[in-house]
């Protein structure tokens, strides 16, 4: 029992906090016998897979799938490198050479130090639907984890497509710019979602003027600067 509640936390685990958590569990939950790392390394394969299903292709890759394979990998590192951040891509391709499974793993754990980590899934079907016509489309899952003075976690799903490509010497790079607009247009959606949530969605949920009739001042600076002023004096 005590074990399958660990696996339970640990396949729930934010992203790249796995080792972590399991940390915690061995303290707090369980004597540090009954997690063998067998039994580790099996919930660590299983939470990695819920990240990344796709293993590599066992069809040997034709020129076009090498090709597609090599740009989205490409594209993956000149969008989202850096310190802290690990990626993984991969292109499946079908038995039957019809369809092609695009898939961009990319996590974000640089700044764990300010309590705050990230993921963002990318999943993209490319099918053959006639002799010279691609259909692609896709989705986007974010998943985000905030845990200063609080623990949250955000899960997110967006959905694209079906967008037509048509099938020429310049396919790949077609699919590879339909897939970077629609990732642009969730980051930039995102990027001013964030920046009006304090008089946009937030004020929205909170009232006007609370009961002390003095309006509440959501700088969260100078909460900070208030707490710590109190700390010192005590």
């Amino acid at each position: 029992e005590q074990l399958r509640f660990c696996r339970h936390i640990l396949l729930s685990s934010p992203p790249g906090q796995f080792d972590l958590l399991l940390s915690d569990v061995k303290n707090i939950l369980v004597p540090n016998a009954l997690l063998s790392q067998e039994w580790v390394d099996k919930v660590r394969k299983e939470r990695a897979e819920i990240d990344f299903p796709y293993g590599v292709s066992s069809t040997e890759k034709s020129e076009f799938h090498l090709s597609l394979d090599q740009s989205v990998q490409h594209y993956a590192k000149s969008k989202n490198g850096g310190k802290g951040v690990t990626i993984n891509s991969t292109v499946v391709e079908k038995a039957d050479k019809k369809m092609f499974i695009i898939f961009l793993y990319i996590e974000n754990t640089q700044n764990l130090s300010n309590f705050v980590a990230s993921s963002r899934n990318s999943t993209f079907l490319l099918k053959l639907v006639g002799n010279d016509t691609y259909a692609l489309q896709g989705s986007v899952f974010l998943h985000s984890h905030a845990f200063e003075h609080g623990n949250i976690q955000l899960n997110s799903k967006q959905n694209y497509g079906p967008a037509k490509i048509k099938v020429d010497g310049n396919t790949v790079d077609k699919v590879v710019q339909r897939i970077d607009e629609w990732e642009s247009s969730l980051l930039s959606n995102l990027r001013e979602m964030y920046g009006g949530m304090g008089d946009g969605m937030l004020k929205s949920m909170r009232r006007i003027m609370p009961i002390t009739r003095t309006r509440m001042d959501w700088n969260v600076q100078t909460h900070r600067v208030v707490k710590t002023l109190n700390d010192t004096a005590k």
